[in-house]
């Protein structure tokens, strides 16, 4: 439960310093850089634009806790000191973490496949 604890707040320490730059966007100037470098800002997202949007998002959140949860079961057992108990606990989260990365990606494979069926189908 401690390394679940742990592993949650680590997570949140990364993720929310940068939550705060999403909503000063237009302060350093990234809408006038957007406009330079493609002549004008992307038109209106369509609603399967914006579900592909939350999608990846979600999917790359999960991929960075299971990357996370296989580093430090790696740090795990590097420090288990020979402890026949620490190093099978490792390796099972370590295997658990790949495993959730595998199916991360097919997911990710799926999702994007399932959009571009969508995006087809309502002539984008």
């Amino acid at each position: 439960m401690f390394f679940h604890i742990v592993t949650a707040a680590f997570v949140a320490m990364l993720i929310l310093p940068f939550a705060t730059n999403v909503l000063a966007v237009e302060n350093y100037g990234l809408d006038t850089a957007a406009k330079k470098a493609y002549g004008s800002l992307p038109a209106v997202k369509t609603p399967v634009d914006v579900a592909g949007a939350i999608v990846g998002a979600i999917l790359a959140l999960l991929g960075i806790i299971f990357l996370i949860q296989v580093i430090i079961a790696g740090i795990s057992w590097m420090t288990a000191q020979g402890n026949e108990e620490k190093i099978a606990a490792a390796r099972g989260s370590i295997i658990q973490g790949a495993v959730g990365l595998v199916i991360v990606v097919a997911a990710y494979s799926l999702a994007s496949y399932a959009l571009t069926l969508a995006r087809g189908a309502v002539g984008l």
